[in-house]
């Protein structure tokens, strides 16, 4: 894919990263582990269904878009 992008588009640059296995924690990551365990108790038919379980999975504060 990367080798694609530099044929076809005009990039100057390409920056890939990979972060250590067990060595960081982003914010996302709890994001997405309360997302998964909302989902396990949902049926999902739709992507739109998605929103709503986003919606849901944050249990304080203000929920997730």
């Amino acid at each position: 894919m990367i080798l694609l992008a530099v044929n076809v588009l005009p990039l100057q640059q390409i920056d890939h990263k990979f972060l250590e296995s067990g060595d960081t924690q982003m914010e996302v990551d709890t994001m997405h582990a309360a997302i998964e365990r909302t989902s396990r108790a949902a049926n999902i038919f739709v992507p739109h269904d998605w929103q709503t379980i986003a919606s849901v999975a944050k249990k304080t504060g203000k929920p997730y878009r």
